[in-house]
């Protein structure tokens, strides 16, 4: 394991790869840092673009914290998670059509992640049926630039089910509880790598496998 800074950390994401962001809200174990520094690289250099994030629960401030650092046209190219409500500045930019903008419910997303961790093709989930989640009423669409895909309905054992796609490997930002100065990733025997920072802080710390 090799130990690096937040900064040193995300000149490691490269244009249009995926990243999954832990963290709940508007500061609980939110790898504030590592998402600043990717702010940082971006404004600096024009790198990376096209990203794809996905977080499971909403994040930020309501103002300029957590998700809305990735607020930036060129640096995002799709947001999938569970609500914009703490990230106002991306939802104003899935509504503007400047970015792939999706939200799912949260509890599935979940899932999901630990369907991709295990190597299985995706999730299947009553959960979103009949709602704007289901492929029939939009697939969880907040912007009419987003494309159709994410979410597909099949037949299982006679009964329409959502079926959410596994995604290509990825990138993980996550925040590693005060007391634990190390972590081991789930993905680390794959084709990617994580970055945790002790704590969400502006010039945190992160480890790279």
């Amino acid at each position: 394991m090799q130990r690096v800074s937040a900064n040193e950390a995300v000149k490691l994401i490269r244009c249009n790869d995926t990243i999954v962001i832990g963290g709940s809200g508007g500061g609980h174990a939110v790898p504030e840092a590592l998402m600043a520094a990717l702010e940082r690289r971006f404004l600096s250099e024009g790198l990376p673009r096209n990203i794809t994030a996905v977080h499971p629960v909403g994040l930020g401030d309501g103002a300029t914290l957590g998700a809305n650092h990735f607020a930036h046209e060129g640096l995002l190219k799709r947001i999938v998670c569970g609500t914009f409500v703490n990230s106002p500045k991306i939802s104003d930019m899935a509504v503007a059509d400047k970015v792939e903008g999706y939200t799912l419910p949260q509890g599935a997303l979940s899932q999901l992640m630990r369907e991709i961790a295990a190597a299985r093709p995706g999730l299947l989930t009553k959960t979103g049926l009949h709602t704007f989640v289901d492929p029939r009423h939009g697939g969880g669409r907040q912007s009419r630039y987003a494309p159709e895909g994410l979410v597909e309905l099949v037949d299982f054992e006679a009964r329409n089910i959502c079926s959410s796609s596994r995604s290509r490997p990825m990138s993980v930002f996550c925040a590693a509880p005060p007391r634990m100065k190390t972590a081991t990733s789930p993905w680390s025997r794959r084709r990617c790598f994580s970055k945790c920072c002790r704590r969400p802080r502006p010039r945190g710390d992160a480890a790279v496998w």
